[in-house]
C-alpha cells in the first residue's frame, strides 16, 4: 500500500475502525453486558481518534494537491493513524491522563505537516484564507489537554473539566469542520472552488482568528457563566462563519447522493446547536443533531467523496448507488433512536442500543460505497487521479 501518494487508503479505515472502537461501549451499555456510563471515553474516542484520524487522511491527501507542494512520508502517513488509535485505547482502558500523550504528538505532527504547506515558501500554491482554521483547531485541541492536566493536578473547579472538554472536543471537531469545509462544501457540492489567499492581504486571515477567538469565548461561557448563551454564541458563530467560507445556502449543483448528504450535515451542525440554545430541556436531544447527524454524517461523506474521487470508480459520486441510500438513511435513523433514548427514559438502554447498531451499519454502508477505492486500484491517469473535476482550484 502507497500510503504516501494517498494517505486516506490508510486512516479511513483506520477511523472506522476506531468508531467501532467509540461506538461499541454504548452498545455493550445498551445490551446490559457493562454498567458503567461510557461518555467520557466516548467522547475521546469519536473526537480524537475517529474525526482526528479521518481529518489527518483528509489533510494529508488533499493539502499537498492543493498546495502544489510535497505529499507526506510514509512515516508520517502511518504516525498520524497509528497515534490517535494508541489515544483511544489509553481512554477506553480507563488512562484518559495517560491517552493524552499520543495525542500530543499527534498535534504537533499534524501541526508540523499542515504549518510547512500552509505558511511556507515550500507550497508552490497560497492556500485559501479559511484554511487558517486546521492549525487553530489543532491549538484549541492542545489547549484542552493542557486545561485537563492543570484540572488534574491542581484539583481545580470541574468547571475547567468542561472547558476541557469543550476545547478537545468541540474546538477540533468545529475548527476542523471550518477549515476543511471551507474547500470541500463548495468544492465538492457545487465545483466552486475557493480561491488562494491574496499576497500580503492578512485581513481576511485576522477575521478568521477573530472568530476562532469568539468561539473559545463560547467555550468560556457555557463552562463558566451561561450554558444556553455559549452554546447560542457559538452556534451563530458556526452557522455565520459556513454561510460566509462554504456558502452552505447555496443548494448542490453537482450530480450525487454523497454530496447532497454533506449540504444537509453542514445545515446539521449549527442548527443543533442553536436549537439547544433554545430549548435547554432538550439540549441532550439537539446536540446528537450536531455530532450525530452533523459532523459523523459529514465526515463519513467527505471521506466518501475523497475516496471515490481518487478511486477506480469516481462515476460512484455522481450517482445514487444503494450504499449512499443507506449510509445517509442509517445516520439519520441512529440519531432519531439516540434522541429518543432521552425521550422515552423507560427504555433508555433499548434506545442506545439500537442508536449504537445503526451507526456502526452506517459505517459498514461506507464500506460497502468505498471498497474498491480502498483496494488500492491505480489511479486511471496523472490528469484524473488529481480528483474529481475542479480539485486543484
Amino acid at each position: 500500500m502507497n500510503v504516501a501518494d494517498r494517505p486516506y487508503r490508510l486512516s479511513f479505515p483506520v477511523a472506522l475502525a476506531l468508531a467501532w472502537v467509540g461506538v461499541a461501549p454504548w452498545l455493550l451499555y445498551g445490551l446490559g453486558v457493562t454498567v458503567a456510563w461510557p461518555a467520557i471515553p466516548h467522547s475521546i474516542v469519536m473526537a480524537q481518534g475517529f474525526v482526528g484520524t479521518a481529518a489527518a487522511g483528509f489533510l494529508l491527501t488533499m493539502l499537498p494537491r492543493r498546495t502544489a507542494s510535497a505529499p507526506p512520508s510514509a512515516g508520517l502517513a502511518v504516525a498520524c493513524a497509528v497515534l490517535p488509535a494508541l489515544t483511544s485505547f489509553a481512554a477506553l482502558a480507563g488512562w484518559p491522563a495517560a491517552s493524552q500523550l499520543p495525542w500530543l504528538a499527534f498535534l504537533a505532527t499534524l501541526f508540523r505537516f499542515s504549518s510547512r504547506r500552509l505558511w511556507t515558501a515550500r507550497a508552490a500554491r497560497r492556500a485559501p484564507d479559511a484554511f487558517i482554521w486546521i492549525p487553530l483547531a489543532l491549538l484549541m485541541a492542545l489547549a484542552g489537554t493542557v486545561c485537563f492536566a492543570l484540572y488534574g493536578a491542581l484539583h481545580l473547579d470541574f468547571r475547567w473539566h468542561r472547558l476541557a472538554q469543550l476545547l478537545s472536543v468541540q474546538g477540533l471537531v468545529f475548527g476542523l469542520v471550518i477549515g476543511v469545509g471551507s474547500l470541500a462544501l463548495p468544492l465538492m457540492t457545487r465545483g466552486e472552488g475557493p480561491p488562494d489567499a491574496a499576497q500580503g492581504r492578512i485581513g481576511p486571515r485576522l477575521a478568521h482568528v477573530a472568530c476562532a477567538i469568539a468561539l473559545v469565548a463560547s467555550f468560556v461561557i457555557e463552562a463558566f457563566v451561561l450554558p444556553r448563551a455559549g452554546q447560542g454564541l457559538r452556534g451563530a458563530l458556526l452557522l455565520g462563519v459556513l454561510l460566509g467560507t462554504a456558502r452552505i445556502h447555496r443548494r448542490p449543483t453537482r450530480p450525487g447522493l454523497v454530496r447532497r448528504l454533506m449540504h444537509v450535515a453542514g445545515w446539521l451542525l449549527p442548527l443543533g446547536l442553536l436549537a439547544a440554545a433554545i430549548d435547554p430541556s432538550r439540549a441532550n436531544v439537539f446536540s446528537h443533531a450536531t455530532y450525530l447527524a452533523g459532523a459523523g454524517l459529514l465526515v463519513l461523506a467527505v471521506a466518501a467523496n475523497v475516496a471515490l474521487g481518487h478511486g477506480p470508480t469516481p462515476s460512484r459520486a455522481d450517482a445514487a448507488p444503494t450504499a449512499a441510500w443507506l449510509l445517509g438513511a442509517l445516520c439519520l435513523a441512529a440519531f432519531v433512536a439516540r434522541a429518543l433514548a432521552f425521550v422515552d427514559g423507560t427504555h433508555l438502554r433499548e434506545w442506545l442500543a439500537i442508536a449504537a447498531s445503526l451507526f456502526l451499519a452506517a459505517t459498514l454502508a461506507w464500506l460497502w460505497l468505498c471498497a474498491s477505492s480502498l483496494r488500492g486500484a491505480a489511479p486511471r491517469s496523472s490528469a484524473q487521479a488529481a480528483g474529481p473535476p475542479g480539485h486543484s482550484r
